[in-house]
C-alpha cells in the first residue's frame, strides 16, 4: 500500500483504548459464557447425538437417513453433514436449556433448506421437535415458530419481521449464514417489556438491546476446495491467489508452494498426478494465514451482537470445536482493539505451547521476501535506466547505508519495508543459502540448516567492522549518518539487498572518498545510458569499479576480465581500474594489468586498519 498505509500512533492508540474501556466499563456486570461444541468424526458425533436424545437408535436413524439421501458423495461428505446436524441440534438444546437466552443467532457456511440432502430444514425441525417435547415450559410455540431462517432472499423484510417478534418478547432461534450477516448488518431489537438489560456505560441508553446468544460454526468456505467437482475458472484463480497469500505469510516454503501449485493445475485440467510429495499433504487449513483470516471472520460475526450499550445479564457464546485450534494462543496486533465477547472466547480456548512452527513460518516468510528482492534487482538491472529509476536506485543505496539493520520496527520507514526481513527475535546476523545468482534463497534464523552450504548476513561478512577501524572512513560514515555497526535488530536487509546493494555501496562510497579526499582525483557519476556498468569515471574517460572482495578467496579472473571488456566496448572506455578496497595483512601490493594494459586490477586500497601508502602512490602515478 506504500504511502497509503498509515499506522496509528502510540498516543492515539492509547486514547482509543481508553475510550473503548470507558464505553464498555459496565461489562463487569455481564457474564459471558463460552463453550466449544461438536466434533468432526462420525463415531464421536453419534455418541454426542445419543447423549442429546438419550437414545442411540435416534442417532443411528439420522445417519441412515443421510446415507440414503446423500447418494452422489463419498462417506466423508455424509460424515461432514451428520456432524453439522449434531452441532446445530446441540446449539438448539443449549438454547432450550437456557431460558434467559432471549435470542440465539446460529451462523453456518450453508443455510438449511427444505429437501436439501446435506442440510435439510425438515430433518432439522423433526429432531429439534423431539428435543422440544421435554422443554415445553421454556418455549411458547412450535419448532417451526421458534426457528427463524434469515437468508439473503427478502432479507430486509424478514429481518424487520424477526426484530418485531423479538420486541414482542418471543424467543427466537435464528439460523443464518456468514455471507448473509455480513459486516454492518444490525440485528439489535427494541427492548421487550419484562426484560431488564444492563446499561454498560455512562452514555445515553439505547432504545434497542443486543442478541445475547450466538453459535459460530466453522466457516469452511474460506478457502476454495479444489477437490470438489467441476471447479470453475474463477474459483481456480481465487485458489491460486489464496496459495500466494499463504506463501506471502510464510506458512509455505517455496517448495511447498510449488508443489501445491502443481497439484492445483493437475486437478484443474483433470490430469492424474501419479506421485505425491511430502509437501502435498500440508493443508492450507493448518496454516497461520488461515487462522488469522478465520479469526477476522469470528470477530466480525461476534460484532453482530455488539451494537448497543444495553446487554442481557448473560451472553452465551458457542463455537464449533474445530475452530478452537485456530484460537489457541492467537494474539491480535497491538493496534486492534478486541470486543469483550471475542476476548472471552479467545481466553477460553487456552494458551498455546511454544511451537517450532513459529520459527519455520518466520524463515519461510523471510525466504519469500528474499526471492522477491532478488527478482526486483535482476529486473531493474535488465531494464533501460531513466532519470527517475536512477534517482530511485541511488535513494535505495543511501537507505541501505543508513540502515542495513533496524533495531526496532517502529524506527523503520514503511516505504522501505520490502527490502528488510523481520527476525523472530533481535539478532545481529542470520544465515542463508542460495543457488546460482541468488535463486531459491532459503533463510535460517538458527544454526539448524542441515547440510546446506550457507552464508551469513552480518557486520563481519560486510567487512564493515574492518572499514570502521580506519579513522578517516569511520569519521566519514559518522558525518554522513551511515551505520558503523550492526546492533541486535528486529529488521535486517534481505540477502540480495545485503550482498548486491549494501556491499556494493560500501565499496563505492569508501573508494570515492579516498579518491577525492586523499588523492584529489574527482570522480564523475555515469551517464544514464551507462549507469551501473561501472561505478564512476574520470574526465580522462577512465572508468572505475570498486570491489569489497575477500582477497583470501580466489576470484575467477578470466570471467571478470571478459565482462569488463564487454562493458568497455559499450562505454568506449580508455582504461578501467578494478580496485579492491580491503586487503589482508599478508597480501602484497601487486597490480595486475591485462588487455594490453587497458584493464588494471588493484589488490587493495586499505590494509592493516589504514589507507595504504603504496596504493596511494601507485594511483597518483597512474592518474
Amino acid at each position: 500500500m506504500g504511502d497509503s498505509f498509515i499506522r496509528i500512533k502510540d498516543d492515539a492508540l492509547v486514547k482509543l483504548k481508553n475510550a473503548y474501556n470507558e464505553a464498555t466499563q459496565g461489562y463487569n456486570q455481564v457474564s459471558i459464557k463460552t463453550k466449544f461444541i461438536g466434533t468432526d468424526t462420525q463415531k464421536e458425533a453419534i455418541k454426542q447425538f445419543e447423549e442429546l436424545f438419550n437414545d442411540r437408535e435416534v442417532a443411528q436413524d439420522l445417519w441412515n437417513t443421510l446415507r440414503h439421501t446423500i447418494t452422489n458423495d463419498d462417506e466423508e461428505s455424509i460424515e461432514f453433514s451428520f456432524c453439522r446436524y449434531v452441532r446445530a441440534l446441540t446449539a438448539w438444546k443449549y438454547f432450550l436449556d437456557n431460558p434467559d437466552c432471549h435470542a440465539f443467532l446460529c451462523l453456518f457456511s450453508k443455510l438449511p433448506k427444505p429437501s436439501d440432502p446435506k442440510f435439510d430444514l425438515h430433518i432439522l425441525h423433526k429432531y429439534a421437535g423431539f428435543l422440544l417435547d421435554s422443554h415445553q415450559n421454556n418455549i411458547d410455540g412450535s419448532v417451526a415458530d421458534t426457528f427463524f431462517v434469515l437468508s439473503s432472499n427478502n432479507f430486509e423484510e424478514n429481518k424487520e419481521k424477526l426484530l418485531n417478534e423479538l420486541k414482542d418478547n418471543k424467543r427466537r432461534f435464528i439460523i443464518s449464514a456468514y455471507q448473509t450477516i455480513g459486516v454492518g448488518q444490525n440485528l439489535q431489537f427494541p427492548v421487550p417489556s419484562g426484560l431488564e438489560p444492563i446499561h454498560i456505560n455512562s452514555f445515553p441508553k439505547h432504545s434497542n438491546m443486543d442478541i445475547n446468544g450466538i453459535y459460530l460454526d466453522n466457516p469452511t468456505n474460506i478457502l476454495v476446495n479444489i477437490f470438489g467437482n467441476n471447479i470453475n475458472d474463477d474459483e481456480f484463480i481465487k485458489y491460486i491467489f489464496q496459495l500466494e497469500f499463504i506463501r506471502e505469510n510464510g506458512d509455505f516454503s517455496l517448495n511447498q508452494f510449488k508443489s501445491k501449485l502443481d497439484q492445483a493445475f493437475h486437478k484443474y485440467i483433470g490430469r492424474y498426478k501419479p506421485r505425491s510429495k511430502a509437501e502435498d499433504f500440508i493443508s492450507p487449513y493448518n496454516t497461520n494465514a488461515y487462522s488469522r483470516y478465520l479469526n477476522k471472520i469470528i470477530i466480525q460475526a461476534l460484532g453482530r451482537i455488539c451494537r448497543t450499550n444495553m446487554k442481557a445479564p448473560t451472553i452465551h457464546i458457542l463455537a464449533d470445536a474445530s475452530i478452537r485450534k485456530h484460537l489457541i494462543g492467537f494474539s491480535l496486533p497491538e493496534d486492534v482493539i478486541p470486543i469483550r465477547e471475542y476476548t472471552a472466547l479467545l481466553e477460553s480456548a487456552g494458551e498455546s505451547p511454544n511451537r517450532s512452527e513459529d520459527l519455520i513460518e518466520a524463515q519461510n516468510r523471510a525466504s519469500h521476501k528474499s526471492n522477491q528482492t532478488a527478482v526486483y534487482i535482476r529486473r531493474q538491472l535488465s531494464t533501460p535506466w531513466t532519470k527517475q529509476s536512477v534517482k530511485k536506485w541511488q535513494e535505495l543505496r543511501e537507505q541501505v547505508l543508513y540502515q542495513p539493520s533496524i533495531v526496532k520496527e517502529s524506527e523503520s520507514n514503511i516505504n522501505w519495508n520490502n527490502i528488510y526481513l523481520h527476525l523472530p527475535k533481535p539478532a545481529d546476523s542470520y544465515y542463508f543459502s542460495h543457488e546460482n545468482d541468488y535463486d531459491n534463497i532459503e533463510v535460517f534464523f538458527s544454526d539448524d540448516y542441515g547440510k546446506r552450504e550457507v552464508k551469513e548476513v552480518s557486520e563481519q561478512t560486510a567487512r564493515l567492522s574492518e572499514l570502521m577501524k580506519i579513522d578517516t572512513l569511520h569519521k566519514f560514515f559518522t558525518d554522513s549518518n551511515w551505520a558503523t555497526t550492526f546492533p541486535k535488530s528486529q529488521l535486517m536487509l534481505t540477502p540480495p539487498m545485503f550482498n548486491n546493494i549494501y556491499k556494493g555501496a560500501l565499496g563505492e562510497v569508501c573508494g570515492k572518498h579516498i579518491f577525492q579526499n586523499l588523492l584529489d582525483i574527482p570522480l564523475l557519476e555515469l551517464n544514464i545510458d551507462e549507469f551501473e556498468l561501472f561505478d564512476f569515471k574520470t574526465e580522462q574517460n577512465i572508468y572505475i569499479e570498486f570491489k569489497l572482495w575477500n582477497d583470501q578467496i580466489a576470484v575467477k579472473a578470466d570471467e571478470i576480465i571478459d565482462k569488463i571488456c564487454e562493458k568497455m566496448a559499450i562505454v568506449g572506455a580508455e582504461r578501467v581500474f578494478v580496485i579492491n578496497i580491503l586487503g589482508s595483512s599478508n597480501t602484497h601490493f601487486q597490480p595486475i594489468p591485462s588487455f594490453g594494459g587497458k584493464i588494471i586490477e588493484v589488490p587493495y586500497l586499505c590494509k592493516n586498519d589504514k589507507i595504504d601508502n603504496l596504493a596511494l602512490k601507485f594511483l597518483v602515478n597512474e592518474f
